[in-house]
């Protein structure tokens, strides 16, 4: 959910930035019978990689949907991020928002993400008294 609403205020940023500015990094129209077709590269990946990498680090892993969530990433040991671990988390998160459906599927059927299996991290939830884990 952290991530829907991370992609959601991202998005606003884009779209009032793109009234200003053209992110446009490659476009070609294509004209295939009475329909033209345009293929348009931004550079809305490079936008969003740089908001979570300014989160990682400024933020120490927390962006703001995870803490409109009030959740965050710890090691499995409870132990927090490193800032390289914080930045190999997100550069996995970004590859697994690329392919998300599979990345989608994975969390449904087995109840963690790509970066959290790999870099062996679980989501906790915050609160002033203890830290919750869920479990895998």
């Amino acid at each position: 959910m952290a991530v829907a609403i991370d992609l959601l205020i991202i998005s606003q940023i884009l779209l009032l930035v793109e009234r200003f500015v053209d992110l446009t990094l490659f476009s070609k129209s294509y004209q295939y019978g009475d329909f033209v077709v345009v293929q348009k590269v931004t550079s809305h990946i490079l936008f969003v990689l740089g908001h979570l990498l300014v989160c990682d680090i400024v933020l120490k892993g927390d962006t703001l949907g995870k803490r409109i969530m009030k959740i965050s990433a710890v090691k499995e040991s409870m132990n927090e991020l490193s800032l390289a671990e914080r930045v190999a988390r997100t550069v996995l998160k970004s590859v697994s928002l690329i392919v998300l459906p599979l990345s989608a599927l994975v969390f449904l059927v087995n109840g963690f993400t790509i970066q959290d299996f790999f870099l062996k991290t679980v989501t906790t939830v915050k609160s002033k008294d203890h830290v919750n884990a869920y479990s895998r």
